[in-house]
């Protein structure tokens, strides 16, 4: 990790500010120093800091450059043991927390005409759950945010705005199973999700919006 993170520029978004957002199920804090070690100024709250974006909002989380929502992993069940209160707490409220992250904060940018917003969930949203025996609910909820980051990204495009996804495995304790039949043999780690970001984030990817990057060593390919 120690070697990853010395590769980061010091002053690669030196000053830029971001905020995290996250639903506190995986731990962050590579990600975290990943962009703290380019320079930037951090902010971090909770999915339940911002549910109804009222007007202590801004106070305590300033006016962002750059947006960073994670979704951890849930425990997904069959479609069938599914109830209507499962769905609407994992999936519903997830998805309308990060579309109400990304319309408030984006206004900020827009004025500014200068921002990046990128929403960091799973590569279920392109394997259905393949390799953890199906996922309905966490596929889904995936997939929606890939369709969200892309809907976004031609809306705010003129206002010099990237939107985009990260696609990590972040199931690390449910596939060492599958580590022989990944083409680069190892597994990807926190830090390795927060580099992609980074680079999501930073002036090299001025011209990559809409686009979901998947950090799966192979597990994946399209």
């Amino acid at each position: 990790m120690k070697n990853r993170i010395d590769m980061i520029c010091p002053d690669m978004l030196a000053g830029k500010r971001v905020l995290f957002i996250t639903d506190g199920i995986n731990n962050i804090s590579d990600i975290i120093t990943c962009f703290k070690t380019a320079g930037c100024e951090i902010s971090v709250g909770n999915f339940d800091d911002v549910t109804d974006l009222d007007t202590q909002v801004p106070g305590r989380f300033g006016d962002p450059d750059i947006l960073v929502i994670c979704n951890g992993r849930f425990s997904s069940r069959p479609m069938q043991d599914i109830d209507g209160d499962s769905w609407a707490s994992n999936v519903e409220l997830p998805l309308r927390t990060a579309y109400l992250c990304c319309r408030y904060f984006s206004e900020g940018m827009i004025v500014k005409g200068w921002g990046r917003i990128i929403l960091i969930s799973a590569v279920q949203a392109k394997t259905g759950g393949w390799n953890t025996g199906g996922d309905v609910g966490y596929g889904t909820l995936t997939m929606s945010l890939c369709g969200l980051a892309r809907s976004l990204a031609v809306e705010l495009a003129s206002s010099g705005i990237t939107v985009n996804s990260v696609l990590p495995m972040l199931d690390y304790e449910n596939v060492d199973h599958i580590k022989d039949t990944v083409p680069l043999d190892v597994l990807p780690d926190v830090t390795d999700v927060g580099g992609a970001a980074l680079f999501l984030a930073s002036e090299r990817a001025s011209f990559i919006t809409g686009y979901s990057l998947d950090i799966n060593c192979g597990l994946y390919m399209d």
